[in-house]
């Protein structure tokens, strides 16, 4: 599957949870949220790992400082 396509996709997906969210009670908002946040901060150095990779690879890639921000 290509980049453009699996991003497409994942707009696709995006905008169908966008709906469902939006005609959920509060109190499923609220737990979605601390389910993810309880995800982030369970993940944290992998993510800032991986997070500083992908600054390195777009730095030796030449990407602007403003995308790379």
């Amino acid at each position: 599957m290509s980049i453009e396509s699996r991003v497409r996709e994942w707009g696709v997906q995006a905008k169908a949870a966008s709906r469902v969210l939006a005609n959920s009670p509060v109190a499923q908002r609220n737990r979605a949220l601390l389910a993810i946040q309880s995800a982030v901060k369970a993940n944290d150095s992998a993510i800032l790992t991986a997070n500083a990779r992908d600054v390195a690879a777009g730095e030796a890639a030449g990407l602007d400082a403003a995308l790379l921000d």
